[in-house]
């Protein structure tokens, strides 16, 4: 019986292990809950809520909102919770907006409010750091720019602007232009609030309340800024932005009184001392001192005084016999732009020579070659100007034309000439007629960036690469010369300003120029008739044409035009072939509409303007 009785007595470890299990159970359950919920001023809340509204509750430790993991917004206002306790629920909610009170000096602000406007920034003005939303700051009256400029950096999606103060009136601080009228300014305000306006480029001060000393440490200062003020100068005070000075108005007998100041005077550039005391020998001293400034007065050059400003000179027809009279007085004319001296008995050499010696300063002067004058500022030039009278230019002509650096048109076809090299000293040809000449390289042409007009047929023109550098070229007549099918391809889609072009015998077939119409020159007009006349077609009537001949001041041709006939009658050469000798012939486009031609019985065959 005692050996039954003590087989059902319970094992000492049962209620141990039983009371474990309860203390787990109960650990969980409040582990459990504790997630679940939080107490908060005295009442239980679900820590998944995602909307909080805690306001006037006179809170004043809410670190316990931090286990509100899903938070997305809450409303703190009204409470009396250190800022501190904002600052460490943002950093542990960093995607939850919270509302809450922010103070500056004696007012109360939302730290959600978007825009603020404060007269001062109050003494704890680092609480503005608090406004996440904050997009505009406007300080009017700002006597803390250094905390100003911090804030900036802590809300660098702010908008700021502020005013500060100069001379008792207040500036934009994202000014531009200061301009300072008070008197009431001074040097070492001026030195210590100049560093606040970042903006600031210029900065004018009106009265006369600085010395040069202290103009002088500004400039050292604030090196990117412009200064504007007056600057003293003997008895008087001078615009430091001034560009002339009338020396007469300080009162000094000497240059001393600028010499002095002329550091401040940046943008001086020209000192009259007309009806000053300062002898001529000081002006001369003055002047050679400051070659950067234009000073005035007069020089005697062959009996003529000329001012020092004087622009031009003339000396055509005059035998100077030496240049060393005029180079002597050049130095003294600062303003000097050009010199006429055509037929003063000087070589080309000597005057080129003049002209690198002196390259501000243009020099004219007359050219003579193949018995034809020209000055080296002639803008067009045609060598066949009066008929067949004229010479044969050759390469031995043209070394002169490298002088004629204004040329802009030049007709030199039917010419013995094989280099067009010159054409590197003619920056500005626009009109250029090279037909039938027998030129040997025509690279040179691709020193022409302005040209429009270029009349090359009947040449060993072989090679379309140098006309892709005349991005301006309109009008291209290449009858009858030697470019591949292949390099007119190449070349012709790149030329896009060509408005028409001319190729009688061009390499290319219809149906190529077709392709290039339709996909690269749709408004190009192509005159590609087999056999015709160079100039046949309407290409001697076009507008551009005609503006190419008015610039050579010479009459219309009419197409087809082949020279004249024994008789000096005008020989004109139709689409067909058909010859008409026009004699007493003016120029007229439209001859055959003319009476004194209406013998002839014949209408010219003109593709484009008559068929």
């Amino acid at each position: 019986m005692r050996q039954k009785k003590e087989s059902k007595t319970t094992p000492r470890w049962v209620p141990l292990l039983l009371g474990v299990l309860v203390v787990l159970i109960v650990m969980a359950a409040g582990g459990y809950l504790y997630t679940l919920y939080a107490f908060v001023d005295g009442e239980f809340m679900r820590t998944d809520l995602e909307t909080l509204d805690l306001r006037d509750r006179g809170l004043t430790d809410l670190r316990v909102l931090r286990r509100f993991e899903t938070l997305q917004s809450a409303d703190l206002r009204g409470n009396n919770a250190p800022l501190e306790e904002y600052e460490y629920l943002r950093e542990k909610l960093p995607d939850s907006v919270l509302r809450f009170d922010v103070p500056l000096g004696d007012q109360v602000y939302d730290s959600l409010l978007t825009e603020l406007r404060l007269d001062d920034l109050p003494e704890d003005w680092e609480n503005i750091r608090l406004f996440s939303s904050l997009r505009s700051l406007t300080v009017d009256h700002c006597t803390n720019p250094a905390a100003i400029e911090a804030l900036r950096d802590s809300l660098p999606e702010c908008d700021m602007s502020w005013n500060l103060c100069l001379g008792g009136e207040w500036y934009p601080s994202t000014v531009t232009t200061l301009r300072v009228e008070s008197s009431s300014v001074y040097y070492e305000e001026l030195l210590s609030q100049l560093s606040w306006f970042h903006n600031a480029e210029s900065v004018e001060v009106i009265p006369t309340v600085l010395s040069p000393a202290q103009q002088r440490s500004l400039l050292g200062a604030y090196p990117k800024l412009r200064f504007a003020w007056p600057v003293n100068v003997g008895e008087a005070y001078i615009g430091n932005d001034a560009e002339s000075l009338t020396y007469s108005i300080t009162g000094a007998d000497s240059t001393l009184a600028l010499d002095g100041t002329l550091d401040l005077l940046g943008s001086l550039r020209s000192v009259d001392f007309t009806g000053s005391k300062v002898p001529a020998r000081d002006r001369l001293a003055f002047r050679e001192a400051h070659p950067e400034l234009a000073v005035s007065w007069t020089v005697l050059l062959r009996g003529v005084e000329y001012p020092c400003n004087t622009q031009a000179l003339d000396f055509n027809g005059v035998a100077l016999g030496s240049l060393d009279e005029l180079e002597s007085v050049l130095p003294f004319l600062p303003d000097l732009q050009k010199v006429e001296m055509c037929d003063c008995g000087f070589s080309n050499e000597e005057m080129d020579a003049l002209c690198k010696r002196w390259e501000n300063i243009r020099f004219i002067w007359n050219v003579r070659f193949a018995g034809f004058t020209l000055r080296t500022d002639a803008t067009y030039f045609c060598a066949s100007m009066d008929g067949l009278s004229h010479p044969y230019l050759t390469n031995s002509d043209t070394e002169v034309f490298k002088y004629l650096v204004d040329m802009q048109a030049m007709d030199i076809g039917h010419m013995y000439i094989t280099d067009i090299s010159f054409l590197q000293y003619m920056p500005h040809m626009t009109y250029l007629i090279i037909a039938e000449c027998y030129i040997e390289d025509f690279t040179p042409l691709g020193w022409c960036k302005e040209l429009l007009y270029l009349e090359a047929f009947n040449t060993s023109f072989h090679d379309m690469t140098p006309l892709l550098n005349c991005p301006r070229l309109r009008d291209l007549n290449l009858c009858y010369t030697r470019v591949s099918a292949k390099n007119a391809r190449e070349c012709l889609p790149q030329m896009t300003s060509l408005e028409r072009v001319w190729w009688c015998n061009c390499p290319l077939g219809d149906g190529q120029i077709a392709e290039l119409k339709e996909e690269y020159l749709p408004d190009c007009i192509f005159f590609t008739v087999y056999g015709g006349e160079p100039s046949g077609g309407a290409w001697r009537y076009h507008q551009n044409y005609y503006e190419m001949r008015d610039f050579f001041h010479m009459y219309y041709m009419p197409g087809g035009t082949n020279g004249v006939d024994k008789d000096g009658a005008q020989i004109v050469v139709d689409d067909r072939g058909k010859e008409f000798h026009l004699f007493d012939f003016d120029g007229g486009q439209y001859w055959w509409t003319e009476e004194k031609y209406a013998s002839l019985g014949w209408y010219p065959y003109i593709i484009g303007v008559t068929a």
